[in-house]
């Protein structure tokens, strides 16, 4: 017989209030056989935005820690509407499983989490991402935190997912970014869109200095245009790493491949083929959307996690990189990863130690979002095909580049400069392009990427 539980009509019938958002008609039903998972259904009214849960378990009156493990469903990303949490008790502590007929949940409206967090040494069945809160952050339950150090925008950064080598090797970071639609944005810019390519004061040239003056390679993308994000993203803290590649494929297929340093320098030379598929599955973005071979890199990914993950658009990579600037950086020169000036020697070199060729990631100052080496390192793939900056970016919604077909597609767009080259050329603007065609995949020790996670 399937057993019910209902929430104290007390707290059903009260509206948690976050901002706007109200929470009601909360119910638990507790699914057959006993002891397997927990429904939890809610309405949510009222949200300005995407919001998340946070749910207090009681058991008998007592608090009922649950870990973020045993929960799924409908946590993060939330609208007005009906929503539906998963809560699977076998994941929770019981000293007297009988005592489940007396659980009670209690749910309130929070803003979004500013950081997930994704266990990648387990390839059994994909556990749920623990979520950083910000007021968490700040209570110091997550290590050291800053506020953000840029003036242009106030954030919240987590200096201590760089102090812990486990966030770059068996551990998956991301950082919640708001689309431009959001409340938080729009208050920050006063529209609901933001500047995407090169101001029209840049000095440009090919990169390096000019006369005693730094001059950008920013070719195909001016003037400034207007774009709209209307979903939130995920966005990786760091470029994935070898570490984490390995645990994801097994491979190792990066050049710099001396092992007393791979494992948090970022994995490169993997095609882009390697990573979403071939030309039958995973070539045809935006045609096929978001989808992945099962044997590729971002397929194994999403077994391993049970979360969508992908590349970011260019428009979704720049917005996250500038988080909130308008210049060609942010930062200082000082503050971007290192060019062509310091590490050229060591290029030609697998065994290269930390002196030269790529960072391990974290090694430069994170932008005023918290993402690091978004400037510099390794170039990053974005899922754009190679086009035109006014079809990239055309000013408008979401834009997600050309529909690109034949050999023309196999070319994709990467943004934000390497470490062997002029420094000019890691700005939040310059976009170049890979290389090769379907037939022959393109992959270079240069080039490397980060995962992306849109709430659709």
């Amino acid at each position: 017989m399937k057993k019910l539980l209902f929430l104290l009509a007390g707290i059903a019938g009260t509206a948690l209030v976050f901002a706007e958002a109200t929470i009601s008609n909360v119910t638990l039903r507790q699914r057959w056989p006993w002891g397997r998972e927990v429904d939890v259904y809610f309405t949510v009214r009222g949200a300005q935005g995407p919001i998340a849960v946070r749910p207090t378990f009681t058991v008998g009156g007592e608090p009922l820690a649950v870990a973020d493990s045993a929960l799924g469903g409908d946590r993060v990303g939330l609208v007005s509407g009906l929503h539906h949490l998963v809560w699977t008790p076998s994941d929770t502590d019981f000293a007297d499983r009988a005592k489940l007929l007396d659980v009670r949940v209690a749910l309130t409206p929070a803003p979004m989490p500013l950081y997930a967090i994704y266990d990648l040494t387990d390839a059994g069945t994909p556990k749920n991402p623990t979520y950083v809160f910000e007021d968490d952050l700040r209570a110091g339950k997550w290590g050291t935190w800053q506020e953000n150090p840029y003036g242009y925008i106030d954030s919240v950064i987590w200096t201590g997912v760089n102090a812990d080598v486990a966030y770059k090797t068996d551990k998956l970071v991301l950082r919640y970014v708001h689309p431009t639609t959001d409340p938080m944005w729009v208050a920050h810019a006063g529209v609901d869109t933001y500047l995407m390519g090169t101001p029209a004061d840049t000095p440009s040239g090919d990169g390096g200095m000019k006369d005693g003056t730094m001059v950008y390679n920013v070719p195909d993308c001016s003037p400034q245009q207007t774009v709209k994000l209307t979903k939130g993203f995920w966005l990786g803290v760091f470029e994935l790493t070898q570490q984490q590649y390995a645990h994801v494929t097994g491979l190792w297929p990066s050049w710099f491949r001396n092992e007393a340093y791979r494992a948090t320098r970022p994995v490169e030379s993997v095609p882009f083929s390697t990573m979403r598929g071939s030309v039958a599955a995973g070539f045809n973005w935006p045609i096929d959307g978001h989808k992945v071979a099962a044997d590729s890199c971002l397929g194994k990914l999403r077994a391993r996690t049970g979360a969508a993950f992908d590349l970011p658009t260019e428009a979704q990579w720049e917005y996250a990189c500038r988080a909130g600037s308008t210049g060609v950086r942010y930062g200082e020169i000082k503050e971007v990863g290192r060019s062509w000036f310091q590490s050229w020697g060591g290029y030609n070199s697998p065994d290269a130690g930390t002196g030269s060729g790529t960072a391990a990631v974290g090694t430069y100052k994170p932008n005023a979002w918290g993402f690091y080496d978004m400037l510099g390192n390794v170039c990053e793939f974005c899922l754009n095909a190679k086009s035109t900056y006014a079809v990239a970016a055309v000013a408008g919604t979401d834009p997600v580049g050309d529909r690109v077909t034949g050999d023309e597609k196999a070319k994709r767009v990467i943004r934000g400069g390497e470490y062997y080259n002029y420094i000019g050329m890691s700005t939040a603007p310059c976009r170049r392009f890979s290389e090769g065609s379907a037939a022959k995949a393109y992959e270079s020790s240069y080039c490397g990427f980060r995962v992306c996670l849109t709430i659709e």
